[in-house]
Formats: structure tokens, sequence, C-alpha cells
């Protein structure tokens, strides 16, 4: 879109906000031009608010901050600060995740400001319903950048816990202060209970529906609602079969979508997801996947051939007559011969088997909770796997957490699982030994400040609403 709105240094939140829509293109967006005051144009904008979003921010903080990443052979400096831990308020991805979000949001605000004013009186039934649909989802998507936002910047999921500022109006000159969690996580659920009154099924690469159930059972697994968790998850567990093993591997190639809820769909203007780990143009790894997730994998489990390229030393890798000296990635192979360029599979059902799993072990189910794990690995394994037996909620969950890390690899939950998990864990992250040293921390404590990311300084200076995170105001 064009700058719609008055472009100050006083409102940092908005930097990214302003950029038209072709600075990133998903399918179907283009640059609305002029005011918005059509159906037309109004779609156009939605397009906009869709370029916007870049989960891949969080996915590449979170692979690199957390264990499941070493410095590659080609590195020369890349992503240091994030994998080194030595982030602080001043930080370029601290301030490239806060502001991206904020311009999904404010964009997603001029769409429904949009909506709100346009003279209806001449359209037509399908315009009408057209604008409903586009209502849904610009809803829909500020309560998702809304959700990531709290994901890192709120010391905790708790209610009382400081939060991020909720905006659910155009910003132009306004220096908004931070809400507490829960008055955000209000505002996130009162947006999809709004869209989901709205919203049709449609295809996955847009908002809809079933993208509604399961972010709200990832935010009930979040803030300790176990039962709702379980109820929305199970809800989509019998409308999503799992991936065979085959189609798994298709899945991370762009061609089967059977476990997928919602994608973000990526084309050749994009940024690749390739790209988190690789010189795109050269193929030259300067991270790769790390000993301490290597070593968790099992070449039976159709996860090990989809996030590991195990043909680099050649042949293929054995951890004792073919002892791996590189470790290159493989989750996002690329299509159409386009190296590393892949949709990034944001909402699976296999999560929700996860979700489901820990909802039941924190309440005590403990063989519920292993007869939904053992569900899960027998997909990934493609035949009959034994059930864990679990005594203990700490030894459910740290099974579980063992099975996340497998399943969801280098899809942006890594960190914030250590991270919400960590005071029933009692740990915070620890690297395997042959990943670190040096200036490469090998753990981080689960009491250690960075476990929740610093708002940017360049909000800080201007905003005098808004408040630091603890233990980054004498960094």
């Amino acid at each position: 879109m064009k700058k719609l709105f008055i472009y100050i240094a006083s409102a940092s939140l908005l930097f990214a906000g302003c950029r038209d829509a072709t600075d990133i293109l998903p399918v179907d967006s283009v640059a609305a031009e002029g005011a918005l005051t059509t159906p037309e144009d109004i779609d156009l904008a939605l397009s906009g608010a869709y370029a916007a979003y870049n989960p891949q921010l969080i996915i590449q903080f979170s692979s690199r901050f957390a264990d499941d990443l070493r410095f590659g052979n080609a590195n020369g400096g890349q992503g240091t600060v994030e994998h080194n831990q030595t982030i602080n308020a001043g930080s370029g991805v601290v301030n490239n995740i806060y502001s991206s979000y904020y311009a999904v949001i404010n964009r997603a605000n001029r769409v429904l400001e949009a909506i709100s004013v346009i003279d209806s009186s001449d359209l037509t039934p399908e315009q009408l319903d057209r604008l409903s649909q586009i209502e849904g989802q610009a809803l829909a998507l500020r309560a998702l950048a809304h959700f990531d936002l709290l994901t890192v910047f709120a010391p905790g999921f708790a209610d009382n816990d400081l939060g991020v500022p909720y905006i659910d109006f155009v910003v132009i000159l306004e220096l908004p202060s931070r809400d507490s969690v829960g008055d955000v996580f209000a505002g996130i659920l009162s947006d999809l209970d709004a869209a989901d009154a709205l919203l049709e099924d449609s295809v996955n690469i847009f908002l809809n529906k079933d993208f509604i159930k399961a972010l709200k059972a990832r935010i009930a697994l979040y803030r300790g609602d176990y039962t709702q968790a379980i109820g929305m998850a199970d809800q989509l567990i019998a409308t999503y079969p799992l991936a065979t093993p085959e189609q798994y591997i298709a899945m991370y190639a762009d061609a089967d979508n059977t476990e997928v809820i919602f994608k973000a769909s990526r084309t050749v203007a994009d940024a690749r997801a390739g790209g988190l780990f690789y010189f795109t143009g050269t193929g030259g790894a300067f991270f790769e996947m790390s000993f301490g997730l290597f070593d968790s994998l099992d070449p039976a489990d159709v996860r090990y051939d989809v996030l590991l390229d195990d043909d680099v030393d050649g042949g293929t890798i054995d951890p004792v007559s073919n002892p791996p000296e590189t470790l290159f990635i493989k989750k996002y192979p690329g299509r159409d011969g386009q190296f590393g360029l892949n949709d990034l599979k944001l909402y699976r059902v296999a999560e929700q088997y996860l979700i489901k799993a820990e909802a039941q072990a924190r309440l005590g189910q403990l063989a519920e909770a292993a007869l939904t794990i053992d569900a899960l690995r027998d997909a990934r394994f493609g035949s009959d796997q034994p059930a864990p037996n679990y005594s203990s909620v700490l030894e459910a969950i740290t099974d579980i957490l063992s099975e996340r890390r497998k399943e969801l690899a280098y899809e942006g939950h890594r960190f914030i699982d250590l991270r919400r998990t960590r005071d029933l864990t009692g740990l915070g992250i620890v690297r395997n030994e042959a990943d670190c040293g040096g200036p490469t921390p090998c753990e981080l404590l689960p009491s250690d400040f960075r476990f929740t990311l610093p708002i940017p300084q360049a909000e800080i200076d201007v905003n005098p609403n808004i408040e630091q995170n603890p233990g980054y105001d004498t960094n």
C-alpha cells in the first residue's frame, strides 16, 4: 500500500507498515493504489496486510537463539547476535520483529476502518459477501499478529503479566502503552470470535475457521486452559489426518497439504525459508543442524529424512562408521528449481496432537497423553511403535518437549516452548557441548531475563508510555 499514514519517528512500531505491498508478495498480493473506496480497493489492501506478515522473523530468531542450530562451515558472522545470545534493546532482530508485526496490525486496521465507512448501498450481494470475508480475515490477521508479539515480548502468559500494546485502531500520532497479557488476549479472542462469525471455509493459504480453532487451541495451552485446548485440538484431529511418511516428505516440498491447516504462501519475490541457513545463491551453509537435535533423531523416523541432508559426507551418515562433519538442513528444500523456496507450514494437525498430549499430561491424564504421542510417532515411523509409559507429569512433559522439538524444528516453536515450560522442567537452553564454546554459550539459565525480548530501544526513545522489560534497563 502507499503511505496511508503520517510517517513519524515517534511511532517506530509502524516503520514497516508504510512500505508498499509490493515489498513482500505472497499469492494474490498487488499494490493497493489510491483511497480505499471500493470493495476491490479494500481487497487489494488486505493483500498488503498479508504481504506484511513475515513469520520467518520469529522462526529465524527461535532457531538461532535456542539449541537447534550451530554455526556452519560458511558462516562469516551471520546471526552471531542471536546465536551468541547477546541481544539487547538495540539489536536489529528485536526491532525487526516488533515493527514488522505492528505493520501487519496497522494494515489490518486500515482494512477494517475502510470497511466501516464504505457506502454499501450500491454494492451487489457478491461484493457484500466479499467484504464480509475480507473483514473476517483482517480480524483474524490482527489477532495472529498480536499473539505472535506476546509469545516473545511478554514476560509470561498470566493475565497480570505485562503484555504489548493492543492496537485496534489506525495509529497516526498516538503513543500507546503496554496492556496486560489478559487484556491483549481478550482483544485477540474477541477478534477471533468476530472473524469466526464472518468467515467461510477457504483454502489453507488464507485465514479461515479451522485456523481460528488451531490458534485458539495454542492459546488455551499457553494460558493453562487445558480442557479447552483438548477440545479444540480434538475438533481438528477429527478433520485432518496425519500425513503418511510419503506425504510428509511431499508436504515440505510443497507437493502435499494433507495435514496443513494454514501456511504462509511464498513466491520467488519473497525471502526464502532456506535463506535462514544458506546463501541461496551459492548454497553455502552459515548455519547447520545442531548435534543436540541430530542426536535426538532416529533414521527410521521420516523427520530425519525431512530435516537432514544426510548425503553430504561421502555417503549416508552413520554415527560410528561415517560420523558427520557437516549437518546440512533439508527442511526447506525448495521447489520448481528454486533453492530454499517453500511455503511456511505454520499450523498443522501434528501440532494439535502435541497440544492435546501436553494438555492431557498437565491434567494428570498420563496414559491418555502417552496414547496421543504414540499416534503421532506411529505416523512418523510408518509403523506401530511402543507407546511411552509416563510415571509423572514432569516425565511426560519432558518427552513431549522432545517430540515437539523433532516435529516442529525450524518452524518457530523451540524458543517459545523452552521459555513457557522452564518453570516446570527447571531447564533453560542447554546446548550440546559440540555446538558451543568460546563466545557461543552452552547454557541459558531458566531465570535469565533474555527469555523475554526487549522492547526496541527506538520505541523506548520516542514513546514515553512504553515500559521496558525487566533486565534490559541497564544494558
